[in-house]
């Protein structure tokens, strides 16, 4: 059964690889449903019944799911088990236990990606249509986020770097950009992009939503970086912490 559900996960694993390539709302939408009708393998918590989440010092949250077991083998080859559970059941679960990302294939090169805590909200959402299911979360509610700021591990591969470097280089819009870890309120510290800009932001944005899947390719495993518009006033706090790895040359 287990190698059915392993060799049906092509799908998701292709939806991954075109968001790779392209982060577009066809390519997402098409991730999204396919997500939602996957079974997923798991690594086990301290018991099968239990599922692992990944914890960091400030206790905040990522839940890991695989579409192989060779993909989960490649993370942690030591630990072999896992359990086969339904994009439903991991939806309730990252809700319940307050996960702020899931990861998916976290230690393969070309059909990793990951799902924020507001996507998973919004396939809950999707879920309690489809399924009927009652799923209790505070999605929606209205409330003021504050980003925290703070130096980058110093583990960052240079190809990373130059990655962006060069991807910048060619974004006509950018003024400055700021690479840093970052959390927003009680979530997980990751790495951020933040990138001052002139001109029309949407386009920027839409750049930066873009960049997304590619960037992966250059992070480690486990790793995951988020990408945002600053202002002029939340680049001079940026600045407070870290210099720009990037200046518009004028």
């Amino acid at each position: 059964m287990e190698e059915l559900f392993a060799k049906n996960n092509h799908e998701i694993e292709g939806t991954l690889k075109a968001l790779a390539q392209s982060d577009n709302k066809r390519n997402r939408e098409k991730f999204y449903s396919t997500f939602l009708k996957t079974k997923f393998f798991v690594p086990p918590g301290q018991s099968q019944k239990e599922i692992q989440v990944l914890r960091n010092s400030k206790e905040e949250m990522a839940m890991t799911l695989f579409t192989t077991p060779e993909a989960l083998r490649l993370w942690r080859p030591e630990k072999p088990e896992y359990s086969l559970l339904g994009a439903d059941e991991l939806i309730v679960l990252a809700l319940k236990l307050k996960v702020d990302v899931i990861l998916i294939n976290v230690a393969t090169a070309d059909c990793r990606g990951f799902i924020t805590r507001a996507e998973i909200e919004i396939l809950a959402h999707r879920l309690t249509k489809i399924n009927g299911l009652e799923i209790s979360h505070d999605a929606g509610q209205e409330q003021e986020i504050s980003l925290r700021i703070e130096i980058p591990p110093d583990n960052l591969t240079p190809r990373l770097i130059d990655f962006l470097r060069l991807s910048l280089a060619y974004q006509k819009n950018a003024i400055s950009a700021y690479l840093f870890q970052g959390s927003y309120d009680d979530g997980d510290p990751h790495l951020v992009l933040g990138i001052e800009a002139n001109g029309n932001e949407a386009d920027v944005a839409r750049w930066l939503k873009a960049l997304s899947f590619p960037v992966n390719q250059h992070l480690g495993p486990g790793e995951y970086m988020d990408f945002m518009v600053i202002d002029p006033a939340t680049a001079e706090k940026i600045q407070d912490v870290v210099g720009p790895i990037w200046r518009k040359q004028i």
